[in-house]
């Protein structure tokens, strides 16, 4: 029997639920999402939105953020226990899973300071936003585009909320486009964000969310309309889109990415190392682009498997594995009569995971699903030949100085995006780049105010700051007494 939860769209702040026309989405298990079907009101209504946000102060739009995140940390809250329950049933993660990303949302944006931070990382100056700050001999302010246009994907519940958040902090006008494989948890996110502000508050108003097919006159009149797009997704859809966006359009895309883990047996605390490997394996059943894949092990990883299988088995029980589809499972299958006609070894759990230790030259494709390839090496030059511009992660343990430094540099010249500790894969702190770029500055304009005329040259050399004016004004010479008074005032500035 079908199970139908009915959901709204959000326009310009407003709930829109369904009525006669709808969009049905059939999930495993007999559930369908029925979503309101954007008419061309709404989207007139969206594009016709160009409320100026520039002038919000900044800690009007933490305070905005840090109140959702109180109200949402509680577990109890209505709206959260709704998100996590139908997040779970349409996404096929459990529960655990879904209720930790809203957990992690909730404890990220209810401190300001977190913000702040991220603003000062990527930015400079977090003062950028609010008013003019001086660099150099100029004065900089960065300005919202207006409207930000995100087109998501369902694998990362987290990531999405993350986008969202990404042009409400630059104060643009935010538009959603929901992923079918999840398309409760970015406008769950949203939903929240209006109902403890108010619909009234002008960043509610600013923000939209629907549902509508990536192929359209709808999606394309969406891309057009907007003034910056952030794109999630495959190789196939990106080129789709990157299609659509108008030259003069910002546009950032966060593509297919992979990672792997870097372990090197010397006189290491097996448990440690293995608590942390498993921990980074089961978020998202692998299917973060930030999840290892492969294990590159220096020394004789026997020992090492056996911790690995204990803390697989332990993580289990705190994240317990999603639902796997048919398409899933009969890969991990023909993977498994793959690994025994090769004669690799096979360890499997009954919690869900798998443990092949393979020839890495061998391994073409990955099931995710809490499958890990474990490989022998040397050295570290020897992880090189599976590196490139898609490698997104590589965790290393140890994390000792010397061992990271050269293994960074080495790995990072060859396409490497992120070094970090093994056991923190999924988690970028603060000063992080994503796919090896700052992401905020494609959503705003950095403007730039000169400096007065007088105020040629920042070291008190007024020498050369007469000579160097001089030279551009096509060196008018001692007997042009009258352009040099007129260009070199008494009261020059330093």
């Amino acid at each position: 029997m079908k199970k139908i939860i009915e959901l709204p769209i959000i326009v310009c702040g407003e709930f829109v639920y369904p009525g006669d026309d709808y969009i049905e989405i059939e999930y495993t298990g007999g559930i369908v999402a029925r979503i309101t079907k954007a008419n061309d009101a709404h989207i007139d209504k969206i594009v016709s939105y160009r409320e100026k946000l520039e002038d919000i102060p900044l800690h009007q739009i933490t305070a905005y953020l840090s109140n959702f995140g109180r109200a949402f940390i509680d577990p109890n809250n209505e709206i959260r226990k709704e998100a996590v329950k139908y997040g779970s049933q349409v996404t096929g993660y459990s529960t655990e899973m879904i209720d930790r990303d809203y957990w992690m949302i909730s404890e990220y944006l209810m401190s300001p300071h977190v913000s702040y931070n991220l603003l000062d990382a990527e930015f400079g100056n977090y003062q950028m936003l609010d008013g003019w700050v001086t660099n150099q001999m100029a004065r900089v302010r960065v300005y919202p585009r207006g409207r930000a246009f995100h087109v998501l994907v369902g694998n990362v519940p987290l990531a999405s909320m993350y986008s969202i958040f990404r042009s409400i902090i630059t104060k643009n006008q935010t538009v959603v486009k929901l992923p079918s494989r999840d398309v409760i948890s970015a406008l769950y996110f949203t939903k929240a964000l209006i109902e403890i502000n108010g619909p009234d508050h002008p960043i509610s108003k600013a923000l939209s969310v629907i549902y509508t097919p990536p192929k359209g006159d709808t999606f394309k009149t969406l891309i057009e309309s907007s003034d910056v797009v952030c794109a999630w997704g495959k190789g196939d859809s990106l080129k789709s889109i990157k299609e659509l966006v108008p030259h003069s359009v910002s546009y950032l895309e966060h593509g297919p990415k992979r990672s792997y883990s870097i372990l090197k047996l010397h006189n290491i605390d097996l448990d440690k190392a293995a608590l942390r490997l498993a921990h980074d394996m089961t978020v998202y059943d692998q299917e973060a682009c930030l999840s290892p894949q492969r294990l590159f092990v220096i020394g004789d990883p026997t020992d090492f498997i056996k911790h690995l299988k204990k803390w697989l088995n332990k993580q289990a029980q705190l994240l317990p594995k999603g639902r796997v589809n048919m398409d899933a499972e009969s890969h991990l299958l023909r993977l498994k009569m793959e690994a025994k006609f090769r004669n690799w070894l096979i360890e499997e759990g009954d919690s869900g995971w798998t443990i092949i230790e393979a020839d890495p030259y061998l391994v073409t494709d990955h099931p995710l699903g809490r499958t890990m390839f474990v490989h022998r090496i040397n050295s570290i030059e020897d992880v090189i030949p599976f590196l490139d511009d898609e490698t997104q992660t590589i965790s290393l343990y140890p994390y000792n100085k010397d061992f990271v430094e050269k293994t960074g540099h080495l790995l990072c010249a060859h396409g490497v995006s992120r070094i970090c500790e093994t056991g923190l894969a999924n988690y970028p702190r603060e000063g992080f780049t994503w796919d090896a770029v700052y992401a905020l500055p494609y959503f705003v304009r950095t403007c730039y105010m000169d400096a007065e005329f007088n105020t040629i040259s920042k070291y008190g050399r007024r020498d050369q700051a007469e000579h160097y004016i001089s030279g551009c004004y096509g060196n008018p010479g001692v007997d042009s007494e009258e352009i040099k008074s007129l260009l070199f005032d008494e009261d020059l500035q330093w």
